[in-house]
């Protein structure tokens, strides 16, 4: 998708409490970065595991389906 766009770089890093499982944040640089953080934002907000995180639905085709594709 990111092609689509032009971009071919960019860089998404999702940080996982290992002793709960739960999402703590991410760091994500590239194409509509701003948008992208949103759902791992809810995520942390609502301290989601990690293995309903990997379960979300995501539309495809879109940019957001890469933040899944981060934890599988």
């Amino acid at each position: 998708m990111a092609r689509i766009l032009d971009e071919t770089e960019g860089f998404i890093k999702i940080v996982i409490d290992n002793s709960t499982g739960t999402i703590c944040g991410a760091s994500i640089i590239g194409p509509r970065a701003t948008e992208l953080i949103g759902i791992v934002s809810c995520a942390v907000q609502s301290r989601m595991p990690l293995q309903q995180f990997k379960t979300t639905i995501i539309p495809h085709p879109s940019l957001s389906e890469a933040i899944i594709e981060t934890v599988r």
